[in-house]
């Protein structure tokens, strides 16, 4: 999500965490009718319990995180503005620290300055 603020890929990203969100449910569903099965046997439920309990957590989790994904996905989107908090229309990406991540940078970071070349690189050379 640093890289990506544009609406496909927010949207995407949405779509994946819900997604992910109804397979636990449905694991969660599929567990339980596999406990109450066993249960019915005389067999051993314990381990379907926990799977049942661990994919009933983890699909409220997931259902929780794209809520408050879904919620906040303007001030996500905002990001992309293009705008520096000045308004001069300066990206707000280079005004980070050089090393940080995501700042494009110059290129002079220590060691990774090979001299020539666009923003400090040099194409690789073949021998």
């Amino acid at each position: 999500m640093r890289k990506f603020h544009n609406s496909i890929a927010v949207g995407f990203f949405m779509g994946c965490v819900v997604a992910m969100s109804q397979l636990f449910l449905f694991l969660c569903l599929i567990h339980f009718g596999y406990h109450s099965e066993r249960r019915e046997d005389g067999d051993e439920v314990n381990v379907e319990l926990l799977n049942l309990l661990f994919c009933l957590i983890q699909s409220l989790l997931l259902a929780s995180f794209a809520a408050m994904l879904g919620a906040h996905r303007s001030q996500i989107l905002d990001r992309n503005t293009g705008l520096s908090p000045a308004g001069d229309g300066e990206d707000p990406i280079k005004e980070l620290p050089s090393g940080d991540v995501g700042s494009l940078g110059d290129g002079s970071e220590g060691g990774r300055s090979q001299g020539g070349g666009r923003g400090g690189y040099s194409s690789p050379t073949f021998l």
